[in-house]
């Protein structure tokens, strides 16, 4: 193992040292030797050379470029040496003995971990001989290696302290649902390169102590992620050493012992193979659904996932969150590149008690997305999977249309938006202006109390025509909204009893949305309408 000047430094605290940095570079080393006229001929390096200060002046300059030396001396020495030599200095009152003992141990004991560790990771019968090793090397530290379903795969506790949260963790056997949830709230699942390497967290933090932790990831998949939990204070170079190769080593066991294997996303691309169809193969359908697990035919809604910034990384993390804790009446979560796809069933069909139940879970699930910073868009309801791909399309496009209308939102229904994505299709063909009602041109400038005519008769006809729901729309009284209402028809000359000429319009409304030319205002939904919607037994179409 390769030691860092910083490491070294730090162990020989006792020795009273100070360091001396000539070169701004890293400097690692894998041994230490003597420095003599003999050694000094063809210098390495990776070796730390041990020298009396009188070796060092028989040195030409050129050979203290990009090598490192320790050796004694008095501070009011070291200015002579401080623009060209790299070298940590020991106080003069320490033998050269008891440094060099001191430097064979530290070197002697990180190599044998590091040897241990590497037998036990090949053993690959289990987890154990490993962590046997990391008891040895983590003395007062808790040490969680956990699954990609956040359960503890292995385990230590060296030390007598601990806090009620790693007690919990320790006691359940996994990360519940609250630890997950605090560790999205930190951004944990935020950058996914962040913590491929080991990292290290200080307080103020979820646990509440130093912790040190790197995740695994293959194939695109979240696998494993371990965290090691330090009750003395701030970790030492020497525990981050040893951490930093415990993880390689753990890899080299997961690599092994075929636990990497067992990841392999088959389901996704069975659920590519579905949705990618498009010749209607009804031999791949029917082998597909069954080696997933789920029916051809019933009646389905299909959810997809998706973040704020894609990653293949935090997906992964959310779908083992969603398998686990999302209550939804649901035939699969799948991980589909950087988002997810629930493959739902249809609540119409429910009971009064199971659409409430349903509402509730709904809920709950959408808290989970939000503290991901994920959003949800629906399709419609469909009743046979080879209807996958179009499922995925309407899903796709409510996303991508609810995005850009409604950014605040964490649900987009297709139904809610299937009207726009018509009428973007058709935008290919002919533009949009050359098909809206053109009268409602009159309307533009025309305002009464302030407000626009235009909005006016939008809330009318999205009222059903019901003159006291308009009035309440528009904050104006009943009568001054048959005035207006009549002046609108007359400037108009359309029958708004035909309902084919109010489709017309409201589809015009639409258009005109979509080329900027009105904003037709909707409310967001606040807690007392998702109560009143709830209360109402009215779930999303």
């Amino acid at each position: 193992m390769k030691l860092s000047v910083d490491l070294i430094a730090e162990s020989m605290a006792i020795f009273n040292v100070e360091v001396l940095l000539a070169q701004d570079r890293e400097f690692m080393f894998s041994g230490i030797q003597m420095l003599s006229e003999e050694t000094s001929e063809d210098l390495r390096e990776d070796i730390l050379y041990i020298s009396q200060p009188k070796m060092l002046n028989k040195l030409s300059k050129a050979k203290f470029r990009n090598h490192f030396f320790i050796f004694k001396a008095r501070s009011q020495q070291l200015e002579r040496y401080k623009q060209f030599v790299n070298a940590i200095v020991f106080d003069e009152v320490f033998s050269h003995n008891d440094v060099i003992n001191h430097l064979l141990n530290l070197f002697n004991r990180m190599n044998r971990f590091e040897e241990d560790l590497h037998y036990a990771s090949v053993c690959t019968d289990g987890p154990e001989q490993i962590m046997r090793v990391a008891e040895r090397m983590f003395p007062d530290h808790a040490l969680i290696v956990a699954g990609s379903a956040y359960n503890i795969i292995a385990s230590i506790n060296t030390s007598e302290k601990t806090n009620d949260y790693i007690k919990s963790i320790l006691n359940q056997g996994y990360y519940d649902r609250a630890s997950l949830k605090q560790m999205a709230s930190h951004g944990y699942f935020e950058d996914e390169e962040k913590f491929v390497k080991p990292v290290l967290i200080m307080p103020p933090n979820i646990c509440g102590v130093p912790v040190m932790l790197r995740s695994y990831h293959k194939n695109g998949l979240f696998s494993a992620f371990i965290a090691l939990y330090s009750f003395g204070g701030k970790p030492t170079y020497v525990d981050i050493a040893l951490f930093e190769c415990f993880s390689r080593e753990l890899d080299t066991f997961f690599e092994l012992s075929g636990y990497y294997r067992n990841n392999v996303p088959k389901r996704q691309q069975m659920i590519e193979d579905l949705i990618t169809n498009v010749n209607g193969n009804t031999d791949l359908v029917s082998d597909r659904c069954q080696s997933l697990g789920i029916p051809q035919q019933g009646n389905f809604r299909l959810g997809y996932i998706e973040f704020a910034t894609g990653s293949k990384l935090k997906s992964s993390h959310l779908v083992i969150q969603l398998r686990t804790w999302c209550t939804i009446p649901n035939y699969g979560i799948f991980q589909y590149n950087n988002a997810i796809i629930i493959l739902m069933s249809d609540w119409h069909s429910s009971t009064m008690p199971d659409r409430m139940s349903f509402i509730d879970k709904w809920i709950d699930m959408l808290e989970l997305l939000s503290s991901n910073n994920a959003k949800i868009s629906v399709s419609l309801l469909f009743t046979n999977m080879w209807n996958l791909r179009s499922a995925y399309l309407q899903a796709t496009s409510a996303m991508s249309i609810g995005k850009y209308m409604h950014p605040l939102d964490t649900e987009y229904h297709y139904s809610k938006y299937y009207i726009y994505d018509i009428l973007d299709t058709y935008r290919q063909k002919l533009p949009l202006t050359d098909i809206y009602v053109q009268y409602l041109d009159k309307l533009s400038s025309e305002k009464a109390a302030g407000r626009s005519d235009l909005i006016l008769l939008y809330n009318y006809l999205c009222s059903e025509r019901n003159i006291s729901l308009t009035a309440k729309k528009s904050y104006m009284h009943r009568n001054s909204i048959i005035y207006r209402l009549q002046k609108i028809q007359d400037e108009l000359e359309l029958n708004l009893d035909d309902d084919d000429v109010r489709l017309r319009l409201l589809i015009s409304f639409k258009i005109l949305e979509m080329e900027n030319k009105i904003k037709l205002e909707e409310p967001h939904e606040t807690h007392e309408t998702r109560q009143s919607r709830i209360e109402k037994f009215k779930i999303p179409e």
